[in-house]
């Protein structure tokens, strides 16, 4: 989200109401005619009137609006849930009446929605060129926007509710912002089996591994989604057997088989939208995890029957029709006495107990001498039957024995036992007179309850260990192991450091997920991501993705394997909704249209008597087509200042406008090739990128033959380094003239002159004061009345220059390392490091570092580190003179601004 803030007293801001007499203008102070009236003369004032005002609002533009109390930008647009609408409205608050200077105004009045039309629609209009229709009764407030349905929207603020009543077939502009209206996404919908207790009883937990259960319907199964079970009036579903097709399953009341299906969601009300299809497979169910058991018996029982079999707990009916139980054949029932027996239950061919079940039942039991119960506890706490529930939730400060127990943490230690020995004496069990044996919902046995989740904890004697005095007297106790719980405000989410409820921003080719910070807490503990809690992001989809760039909608999720989650939404994590919206060219001052050929100079001119200044941009003519980039502010630097980015051309088309004189009649161009004035205007091609949008036109070009000199080209390289040299004063014509010379070679003389302007200094005739007349009374070729003199003082004074025993060698030709040299001299008086940390590396990289003679090498590397020299792989020819252009070049690629370190020497 781009947060819309008032900084202080910055604009002006004036409220429009619907009781509107007036407001932006009358009486108030004068104002400038509109951008599509003529420009007023000097001295002239202008005000406007009602009907003005009117109109200058309602060409506008929206400039800022509020989503369910969240600021946006007018130029950003939104993308709405269904079921979002009834805590979220759209508002529009402030507007930017259409005309030159006028200021946003505060908008008080009823914000409409219409909805995205065509022509042929019924009672359709046009509203800013597009068709529309208003989207029911009511079609404004609270209401109004709750009652809207999917599809695309605009949202309108108008002058006054009464004066403009939008009717069919008519065409308007009004300020507007544009939002879009989705049904929520059934992406990611899970048919899911409710987790039994012990007992067969559903324990609020569900599972997507759909297995076999006698009796059990298609009904008896839930949607689920995020976590959370859908109501029938939000989406139902058929089921049909995979590669059979026709009847939906659901229509047969009878059990659902073990096989594969294919699933068709639909959406109901908020969810309404395209159908959901996947496939699930309904697993045969396990025998040998069921955990079926006998009871211990005594002899006189007689042996066990299938009859006997316990446990299934309605998950599977088991009888002699359908099943084949039978002994090991290892003992006889009454033959070989008290002792363990085993028994196997196993699925009968050709039944429908061998299509939806598999595995073996292994079972074993005692033949028991006294079938006495052991009495069990858990700390201390009595417990019977088999249908034990146990909470484990380190949320809770202490443990509570209702039903079911809960518990903060649960210590496997503390189950004990007692029964009555041979002597009829009671006895507390010892640990190796009992077991605990602890599976998973799905039956699989597991070392530990690290997790959350469901598990079954079996508690049993051992006979064997009580010289067959007492059965196992097996207990079965369901365990919901939670671990800690997160409230819902225990979970913060952050961006860029300010904690955030929803993340909105517009593309700017980063990554937002890396600046999203997760903190949870349980009670006063701050759990720790990766060992606790993880965060995942996910787009639009339901994809799992590793950054958030692109735009569009996402959800970065906080879940734990240990701690569960309490919100509102009865979901078992955490999660904030991300909106990344497209960069919209449109908005104001965040792109624009260069000429790489572009050149910029300063020009003087008089206004009433004064001179003054300013910068002039044209673009070279040549008789060739220029053709213009876009460029895109996406971010700003740390002083808030825009970096702009080249954007690609593959993602625009351009058009032109033409007018041989700046306030002439422009007609369309196809290229920009001639002298005169041109507009561009750029449009976005969507089908070609998701993250930009919009369309904007340029500010007016010259194109001209304009020459800072009549021998440097327009069209060459050094060309916009000389214009700034100019500027800055480092430069003059060949003796005062119009030539500049730029492919001959620079003198010292020249070039110490250049150096001695970008420090400040000024060459003038009046010649070398008496205190720097000793710098230069050594060199024979130097005349204290030179115009170079002066530099030549400065520079040797300085340290940037040295002379050649009596003589300076004013009129020798400067190669590329003395020049180098003396501008690395000079760029460390200005303090800039020139030091580099590998000379050879960075020469060695270059097509001919090799030739820099040893006391240049530093100096060179530095340059070429800089990108002053050597630039896109280009030979450093460093004993070859420089040439006066690119002399100048390489000065204003390190200092474009003149510096005043001249006064500081």
């Amino acid at each position: 989200m781009t947060a819309c803030t008032n900084n202080g007293g910055s604009r002006a801001r004036r409220a429009v109401t619907a009781a509107l007499v007036g407001v932006l203008s009358v009486g108030a102070a004068p104002m400038v005619a509109l951008a599509t009236g003529a420009a007023p003369a000097s001295g002239d004032v202008v005000t406007m009137g009602l009907a003005d005002d009117h109109a200058a609002f309602m060409a506008g533009t929206v400039a800022e609006y509020t989503v369910g109390g969240d600021e946006y930008d007018g130029s950003e647009s939104v993308t709405l849930k269904k079921s979002e609408l009834g805590k979220n409205e759209i508002t529009i608050t402030s507007v930017q009446p259409s005309g030159e200077g006028l200021d946003a105004v505060d908008y008080e009045g009823t914000t409409f929605y219409y909805k995205k039309a065509t022509g042929t629609t019924a009672g359709a209009f046009k509203i800013n060129g597009e068709w529309y229709v208003s989207s029911g009764t009511p079609n404004h407030g609270a209401d109004g926007f709750k009652a809207l349905g999917a599809g695309e929207y605009i949202a309108v603020a108008k002058f006054d509710n009464a004066l403009d009543n939008f009717t069919a077939g008519g065409t308007y502009t009004a300020p507007a912002v544009s939002f879009t209206v989705t049904s929520d996404s059934l992406e990611g919908v899970t048919l899911q089996q409710a987790v039994l207790d012990a007992a067969g009883n559903p324990t609020g937990e569900y599972t997507d591994t759909l297995t076999y259960c006698d009796g059990q319907t298609w009904d008896d199964l839930a949607l689920i989604l995020d976590g959370k079970p859908l109501q029938s009036t939000e989406a139902t579903f058929e089921v049909y057997a995979k590669g059979q097709g026709g009847t939906n399953l659901r229509d047969d009341a009878g059990s659902i088989q073990a096989g594969t299906y294919v699933i068709v969601v639909n959406g109901v009300g908020d969810y309404a939208g395209d159908p959901v299809k996947f496939e699930v497979t309904v697993n045969k169910l396990d025998l040998s995890k069921l955990g079926l058991y006998i009871s211990d018996r005594l002899q006189s029982e007689g042996a066990p029957t299938i009859d006997n079999v316990e446990g299934a707990n309605g998950r599977i009916t088991i009888n002699a029709s359908l099943f084949d139980f039978a002994s090991d054949g290892n003992k006889t029932w009454y033959a070989d006495g008290e002792g363990e027996y085993t028994y196997t239950l196993t699925p009968k061919k050709d039944t429908v107990a061998e299509k939806n079940v598999t595995g073996t039942a292994t079972m074993t039991l005692n033949q028991v001498v006294n079938n006495q119960q052991v009495a069990w506890t858990y700390d201390g706490h009595g417990f019977s039957g088999l249908n034990g529930l146990i909470t484990v939730d380190r949320s809770v400060e202490e443990a509570t024995w209702g039903t079911p127990w809960t518990m903060p943490e649960l210590d496997l230690s503390k189950f004990a036992g007692t029964y009555k020995n041979v002597d009829n004496e009671t006895a507390k069990l010892t640990s190796d007179q009992f077991e605990v044996v602890i599976t998973d919902s799905m039956g699989n046995e597991v070392d530990s309850i690290a997790k959350k989740g469901v598990y079954y904890l079996t508690i049993q004697a051992k006979p064997s260990a009580m010289d067959w005095y007492a059965d196992r007297s097996v207990a079965k106790i369901t365990l919901t192991v939670r671990q800690g719980t997160v409230g819902e405000a225990d979970t913060t989410f952050s961006f860029d450091g300010k904690v955030a409820q929803s993340i909105n921003e517009v593309y700017d080719g980063q990554d937002f997920l890396s600046r999203v910070g997760v903190q949870v807490k349980s009670g006063d503990k701050t759990l720790a991501e990766g060992t606790d809690y993880e965060v995942t992001a996910y787009d639009s989809e339901g994809n799992e993705v590793d950054e958030i760039v692109d735009a569009g909608s996402y959800t970065i999720r906080v879940t734990s394997d240990l701690y569960s989650f309490k919100n509102d939404d009865q979901k078992d994590y955490d999660q904030i909704a991300v909106n990344i919206s497209e960069f919209d060219i449109a908005a104001s001052g965040n792109a624009r249209v260069v000429f790489r050929n572009a050149i910029t100079y300063t020009e003087t001119y008089w206004d009433n008597g004064t001179l003054k200044t300013r910068d002039v941009t044209f673009v070279p003519y040549t008789g060739d087509a220029s053709v213009p980039e876009v460029e895109v502010a996406l971010t700003e630097d740390e002083d808030g200042e825009p970096v702009w980015t080249t954007l690609d051309s593959s993602l625009y088309k351009l058009s032109y406008t033409y007018s041989k004189t700046y306030s002439g009649s422009y007609k369309d161009a196809d290229e920009v090739n001639e002298k005169g004035y041109y507009e561009v205007s750029v449009n976005i091609d969507t089908r070609k990128t998701g993250n930009f949008k919009g369309s904007m036109t340029s500010q007016k070009w010259n194109v001209n033959d304009t020459k800072v000199f009549v021998d440097v080209p327009n069209s060459a390289y050094y060309a916009q380094a000389i214009y700034t040299a100019v500027n800055q004063g480092y430069i003059v014509g060949l003796g005062g003239s119009n030539m500049f010379g730029p492919d001959q070679s620079i003198s010292r003389a020249d070039m110490v002159c250049v150096l001695y302007r970008m420090a400040g200094g000024s060459v003038d005739p009046e010649g070398v004061s008496n205190a720097d007349k000793a710098y230069i009374s050594d060199f024979e070729d130097v005349d204290p009345n030179a115009y170079y003199a002066k530099a030549v003082a400065w520079a040797v004074k300085a340290g940037v220059a040295n002379g050649y025993g009596d003589t300076f060698g004013t009129e020798r030709a400067v190669s590329t390392e003395e020049f180098v040299t003396m501008l690395a001299r000079y760029a460390a008086i200005c303090g800039t490091d020139t030091s580099v940390d590998d000379v050879d590396a960075v020469l060695a990289g270059t097509p001919d570092g090799d030739q820099v003679s040893s006391y240049a090498r530093e100096a060179m590397a530095w340059a070429v580190e800089s990108e002053y020299v050597g630039k896109d792989g280009n030979s450093l020819v460093p004993q070859g003179s420089v040439s006066r252009g690119r002399a100048v070049t390489i000065a204003v690629r390190y200092q474009p601004a003149q510096n005043d370190v001249v006064s500081r020497l």
